[in-house]
């Protein structure tokens, strides 16, 4: 299907190309790193290809590809944006070196690896000729690092990520390349709360009975991580249950001498599938009220995109019998069911009644966001494989993958 003689990249190199792409989100974009990826299908027939730009340089890449036969609809995903630099490389940022297994390199492992399998992937099936039956679309978002609201949500929400099963190509890596097959993630939720103690007194004259905003802020915030356990449910896959984190942003105090009578502080909860954030704020709320009874206090949501809900998908749905044969095939020990201690934007995708792997890519998450991050070379080229493997499964005619209804959806935007 190939108009120009076109080939598929070999994945380890594709991957080392990305990464020597700047793509922090809110600071670079990500148009450089889609019109690059557009450029890889311009040679070859038999693709749809859109690129959809909500916001000025904030681009998301959608491709599809369709069989002669009817069938479901298989969706991948991965986002092109990464996280800032932070301080301790030892290796240049975006050189990606290749020392051995190691490819080193900013976003290496989250995930343009899985993206860059993803996209070799997708090729290979053009280079075939096409899905035997059905659609596979492949979609490399924007905003997954940055703010999560111009990319998977915002595509989602218009219908143009519908399938009939998803995998979303986070690393399924922990310590050990596609160390677990993950079926679900955690949900979260980010706020503030703010502490009024108005009309205090000169400090010499402080009656620690009545305290100042920040005292009453800095007990919040121990009692909080100590004594709030949002919801009531426990899940198998989450030993720790959901979690709370007090404190990642803090402000309160005017001067020396002076009696603070405002402070803020930031609170983000990552919940286990099932609990949604706004539960949180509300048991966070009434939590706040019974113990700060001296001090006005305002809790609200903050950020772009506050809350998320979980999800996962059950142990013997098709997509992960598939999914762990998958793994097995590519020589890989049979993955136990996981959970993804944070979030993914497959719950985005599951919300809208897609049954989703949330991460299923090369790479270990323990690496993410941390200097001298790597992907195994290795774990590249299994993941293709693991994704030929299933697009062979699942797009055939007889699939084991049921077509389903879909929720509506609003207008799809700007595109082109």
């Amino acid at each position: 299907m190939s108009a120009s003689g076109a080939a598929v990249p070999d994945v380890v190199e594709l991957c080392r190309e990305l990464v020597a792409i700047p793509s922090v989100g809110d600071r670079d974009g990500e148009a450089a790193v889609v019109a690059y990826l557009e450029s890889l299908f311009a040679g070859w027939s038999g693709c749809d290809v859109r690129v959809v730009e909500p916001a000025p340089g904030r681009p998301s890449l959608i491709v599809e590809v369709t069989g002669p036969l009817p069938g479901p609809t298989l969706l991948f995903n991965g986002h092109c944006d990464t996280v800032s630099e932070t301080p301790g490389w030892t290796r240049p940022v975006h050189g990606a070196p290749l020392e051995g297994d190691r490819l080193y390199g900013l976003g290496s492992t989250d995930m343009k690896g899985g993206v860059a399998a993803i996209v070799c992937a997708t090729l290979a099936v053009l280079a075939a000729g096409g899905p035997r039956a059905g659609t596979l679309r492949l979609a490399a978002t924007a905003d997954e690092d940055a703010g999560m609201q111009l990319g998977v949500p915002w595509l989602a929400s218009r219908g143009l990520l519908d399938a009939d099963a998803a995998i979303v190509a986070e690393p399924a890596g922990v310590e050990r390349d596609f160390q677990q097959l993950v079926v679900a993630t955690r949900g979260y939720s980010y706020v503030e709360v703010e502490v009024v103690v108005p009309k205090l007194a000169h400090a010499s004259r402080y009656d620690p009975t009545r305290p100042h905003a920040v005292a009453v802020a800095a007990d919040l915030i121990g009692a909080i991580e100590r004594e709030l356990r949002p919801g009531s449910v426990e899940h198998p896959l989450f030993p720790m249950g959901s979690t709370v984190v007090a404190g990642y942003e803090f402000a309160g105090g005017e001067a020396l001498g002076r009696l603070a009578e405002r402070a803020r502080f930031s609170v983000g909860a990552r919940l286990l599938p099932g609990v949604r954030g706004e539960e949180f704020m509300e048991q966070l709320t009434a939590f706040i009220g019974a113990r700060a009874r001296v001090a006005q206090v305002v809790v609200t949501p903050i950020a772009v995109s506050p809350f998320a809900t979980g999800m996962e998908v059950v142990g013997d749905h098709p997509l992960v019998v598939l999914a762990r044969a998958a793994v097995r095939s590519a020589g890989y020990p049979p993955p136990p069911l996981g959970g993804m201690s944070g979030f993914s934007e497959g719950a985005y995708l599951a919300a809208r009644g897609i049954p989703t792997l949330p991460a299923l890519g090369p790479g270990r998450a323990a690496l993410a966001h941390g200097p001298d991050e790597f992907v195994t070379a290795s774990s590249l080229r299994a993941a293709v494989s693991i994704y030929g493997e299933l697009i062979a499964e699942i797009l055939r005619p007889g699939s084991p993958i049921a077509l389903a209804a879909r929720p509506p959806s609003a207008g799809t935007g700007p595109q082109r």
